[in-house]
C-alpha cells in the first residue's frame, strides 16, 4: 500500500478552500519516498491528465508549467509550455523553479527524467492502471499542494463509478475489440485502465496476452477472435476497413462504434462519461445477439 503521511501544523481558510501547511511524507508510483517541511507551492506537470487532475485537487494557481496538449480545463490553456511527454526543455524549467516535477511513468521518457533529477529538480513518478487510480492520484496531489478538495472530488468519483459498475458488470459477457488507431491497427492490452472499463461494462478484452501496453496487432488475428463489439477512438473512419469482414460477429450484426477520444483517453474524472458511453455501446451488442 502506497504511504501517505502528513503531521499537519497549521491550516487556513483561503479562497473557500482549506490550505493545510506541515510535514509531508509521501511515496510515488516507482516507490521513492519524497520528504517536504510544507506543501509544494510551485508544481510543473509532465502529461495532461496530470495538468487537469491537479486542478481537480484545487492546485491549478500552483501550477507553473505544463507539457502541450494540456488543454483542460480551459485555464490550462495559460499555463507555460515547457516542451511536450518525451521531451522536456530544460533550461525553461529551471527557470520556472519548480518544487517538484510531476511524471507520468509509461509516458515520459526516462532519460529526461534523469536529466531533470540531475538539476535536482524532484521528479515524483505516477501511474493510472487502472479507474481505482484516478481518485488515489486525486487525493494524492491534494495533500502534496496543501488542499481537501481532493477528498471530495475523490468521493464524487468513486460514488458515480460504483454506480456505474453495479449496472453493468454482472450482465452477460460481451467480447470487445479496442482499436486506438487503424494503420497501423493498434490496441491496448488487458491490464490498461480501458480493459478496467470494459470489464466494469460486463465485456472482455479480447487482447488478454499482450505484453505490451499498446501492441501493434494483425488484422486476421482480430478476425479470428471474433469479437461481438470493435470500438474505435481514432480517426473517423477509421472502423470502415472492417465492414467487408462480414464473418466477424460485430460487423455482421452492425456492431462498429466510434468514441470521442476526449470523452475516454485521459484518466481524469470526465472518463466516466466514456464508460457510460461503452456500456450502452454493450448493451446494444446484447440485443443484437
Amino acid at each position: 500500500m502506497r504511504k501517505i503521511s502528513i503531521i499537519w501544523l497549521t491550516c487556513s481558510c483561503l479562497l473557500g478552500d482549506i490550505v493545510l501547511a506541515g510535514v509531508i511524507d509521501i511515496r510515488d508510483d516507482s516507490g521513492k519516498i519524497f520528504h517536504f517541511s510544507r506543501p509544494v507551492q510551485r508544481i510543473i506537470s509532465l502529461a495532461p491528465h496530470i495538468t487537469e487532475l491537479i486542478f481537480i485537487a484545487g492546485a491549478g494557481h500552483q501550477l507553473v508549467g505544463a507539457v502541450d496538449y494540456s488543454r483542460f480545463p480551459v485555464q490550462a490553456r495559460k499555463i507555460p509550455r515547457i516542451g511536450n511527454n518525451q521531451s522536456f526543455d530544460l533550461e525553461r524549467i529551471l527557470r520556472l523553479k519548480p518544487d517538484l516535477v510531476l511524471a507520468w511513468s509509461s509516458g515520459n521518457a526516462e532519460s529526461g527524467l534523469q536529466q531533470l533529477r540531475q538539476l535536482g529538480i524532484p521528479v515524483f513518478k505516477t501511474e493510472v492502471k487502472s479507474l481505482a487510480d484516478i481518485p488515489r492520484l486525486i487525493k494524492l496531489f491534494s495533500h502534496l499542494s496543501g488542499h481537501n478538495q481532493g477528498e471530495i472530488e475523490a468521493r464524487r468519483f468513486n460514488q458515480r463509478l460504483q454506480q456505474l459498475s453495479d449496472e453493468h458488470s454482472h450482465k452477460s459477457r460481451v467480447t470487445v475489440f479496442y482499436q486506438i488507431w487503424d494503420q497501423p491497427l493498434m490496441t491496448l492490452n488487458s491490464h490498461h485502465y480501458i480493459s478496467d472499463i470494459i470489464r466494469r461494462c460486463g465485456g472482455r478484452n479480447i487482447i488478454a496476452d499482450s505484453t505490451l501496453v499498446a501492441p501493434t496487432i494483425d488484422r486476421e488475428y482480430i478476425i479470428a477472435k471474433n469479437p461481438q463489439v470493435i470500438i474505435g477512438a481514432g480517426r473517423p473512419g477509421g472502423l470502415n476497413q472492417w465492414r467487408r469482414w462480414k464473418q466477424v460477429e460485430a460487423v455482421k450484426n452492425n456492431q462498429l462504434y466510434l468514441i470521442n477520444p476526449d470523452m475516454i483517453s485521459r484518466p481524469v474524472p470526465s472518463i466516466l462519461d466514456g464508460m457510460e458511453k461503452i456500456c450502452q455501446f454493450l448493451d446494444k451488442a446484447r440485443k443484437a445477439r
